[in-house]
């Protein structure tokens, strides 16, 4: 059905590709994984920009192309912008995230899988190969929540391959973000007398999981994604950096929390940010986990550092975003053309 006050839809290409770095995650999920590639209805020439699109935590690459009864789906946002003159064309890739745990923080993980690896060796090859795009000094990542987390991260983690980014209230500042999640993920799995597999097995039994039995899915992906532990101690390896009684903090497991978090960057990171050709990132100003306060002190690190860039905050929460494409997309594909 096409909605009434929008070019016509756009044609995406889905096909699978094997990402071989994810080969042998503990989750054991499939490593050839679906992609969507969006190209300009108006011709995307030879060489144009590389844009990776990183979902946010419970999402995918099929939950942002597929029809939205209302508003735009993001390649009807891109092939508006490049109609109406306001964005370049580019080729941007749509990548199948999901798993067990509800997704990725696109970080290396024996657990969930090695994606920094799997999205730079694997996939912008691949991708590159068949459409003759990107190519460096012209690829780049965007993403919401997780997903925004992740391409910065992966920006810092690989400056051989990737040279913008671009993140819509990624996690950031771990203390406030995570640590109100931490109670309710024990309440639910001391249902469970903590163990993870009777949750998981329960959780995907049902048809309409709670609210906290959500938040207790995420902190074990994000556990899973921080600080994976020894499988022979724990399912999977998968251990929360709390006490199952009094809910406080472990520090050696928490510290490894904090190594993720974009306010741990250190000399390396600092001197691969400085290189980049962009960074965009931006907060609602009633962002529901707190994350406003991270990107702040984000934006603070990176002005004391002399690290151009891009920040904005606007009027909405965490899952307001939409409208912020209008802003980011253009801004990346204009500074990698």
């Amino acid at each position: 059905m096409q909605k009434p006050g929008l070019p016509p839809n756009p044609t995406l290409e889905t096909m699978h590709v094997p990402l071989k770095s994810l080969d042998g995650n503990l989750l054991d999920t499939d490593t050839d994984l679906e992609i969507s590639i969006w190209r300009s209805a108006s011709g995307t020439p030879a060489g144009a920009p590389l844009l990776i699109c990183l979902a946010a935590y419970l999402n995918s690459g099929p939950g942002l192309t597929g029809w939205r009864a209302f508003g735009e789906t993001i390649p009807e946002r891109l092939q508006r912008l490049v109609d109406e003159g306001k964005m370049a064309p580019a080729t941007v890739v749509f990548v199948d995230s999901y798993n067990r745990l509800g997704g990725t923080q696109f970080v290396n993980s024996p657990i969930i899988g090695n994606w920094v690896d799997a999205l730079a060796d694997d996939l912008v090859p691949f991708v590159e190969g068949k459409y003759n795009c990107g190519g460096p000094g012209k690829r780049g990542l965007f993403g919401h929540s997780s997903g925004g987390f992740g391409a910065i991260h992966n920006l810092a983690k690989r400056p051989d391959v990737w040279s913008a980014a671009a993140s819509h209230a990624g996690d950031c500042g771990f203390d406030w973000v995570y640590r109100n999640e931490l109670p309710k993920a024990l309440r639910v799995l001391s249902e469970f007398d903590f163990d993870t597999k009777a949750f998981l097995d329960a959780f995907w039994d049902q048809e309409k999981p709670k609210g906290e039995q959500i938040s207790a899915l995420m902190m074990l992906a994000m556990a899973a994604s921080y600080d994976p532990g020894n499988p022979g101690e724990s399912y999977l390896g998968i251990r929360l950096p709390v006490t199952h009684d009094t809910c406080e903090l472990i520090d050696e497991r928490w510290a490894k929390w904090l190594d993720f978090d974009l306010l741990s960057f250190g000399e390396t990171e600092i001197s691969t940010l400085k290189a980049a050709k962009a960074i965009y990132f931006d907060c609602g100003l009633s962002d529901e986990y707190n994350i406003l306060f991270g990107s702040r002190r984000l934006r603070k690190m990176l002005v004391q550092a002399n690290i151009p860039h891009e920040y904005q905050e606007f009027k909405g929460g965490h899952g307001t975003i939409g409208p912020r494409y209008e802003v980011s997309l253009p801004y990346l594909v204009s500074k990698m053309t």
